[in-house]
């Protein structure tokens, strides 16, 4: 296997294991939210959303720390950028034009120049290991949280760590921007540019419609 038809795997992996699911879940975090806050407004106990939110918000940080994780035994897009690091003369700016049709190629190589190297004919080694510095340094904060609190949680156990869905959202957005860069390059297109782009075709919202009790 080239490692062009290695890292395209890795890319599809990566989607389907480890961001679709994380869609999916965001997806049906935010619809939820905005049934229950008026719920909450209006003096409904907070002890189930309470319960909802922890366990949504352990979720999202396993998934900064899945993306973020250089275990080789994992799949992930720190591990994907590492790789590319160590054999970045295998992405060529030729071999990248020529699989988008003919008639993309010239934004093809616009791309490339704008987004790679205007002079080289592969892929810079500096690019990667710059993306890895920006991996490390945005999800820094949050994984140093995840191990307090998952490793140290007796010794934690007396502090607060406090991490907004916002932060953690951008944090992700951040780690897709970067895959979705390589996963083009490779050739994958496995990994879309965006944090949104499911949908649940079932109505899912129908067990609020009814008394769970009766």
């Amino acid at each position: 296997m080239s490692n062009l038809q290695k890292w395209r795997r890795w890319c599809e992996r990566i989607e389907v294991d480890i961001l679709t699911p994380y869609k999916f879940d965001k997806l049906i975090a935010e619809e939820y939210f905005g049934i229950i806050n008026p719920a909450l407004d209006n003096g409904a106990p907070p002890d189930f959303h309470n319960w909802c939110t922890v366990n949504y918000g352990f979720s999202v940080v396993m998934v900064i720390r899945k993306l973020s994780d250089d275990d080789s035994r994992v799949y992930s897009i720190r591990k994907l950028v590492g790789d590319i690091a160590e054999h970045h003369k295998t992405i060529k700016k030729s071999s990248y034009i020529q699989r988008y049709p003919k008639h993309c190629r010239s934004l093809a190589e616009d791309n490339w120049n704008k987004n790679v190297s205007l002079k080289k004919e592969f892929l810079p080694k500096g690019i990667p290991l710059k993306h890895i510095e920006e991996i490390k340094k945005s999800t820094e904060r949050i994984n140093s949280i995840t191990n307090k609190f998952f490793a140290h949680s007796n010794r934690a156990k007396n502090k607060k760590y406090t991490v907004e869905f916002d932060e953690m959202y951008a944090v992700i957005r951040k780690l897709i921007e970067i895959g979705y860069f390589y996963s083009d390059l490779v050739g994958g297109n496995n990994i879309p540019d965006d944090d949104s782009n499911v949908s649940i075709p079932r109505d899912w919202q129908s067990i609020f419609r009814e008394p769970w009790i009766k």
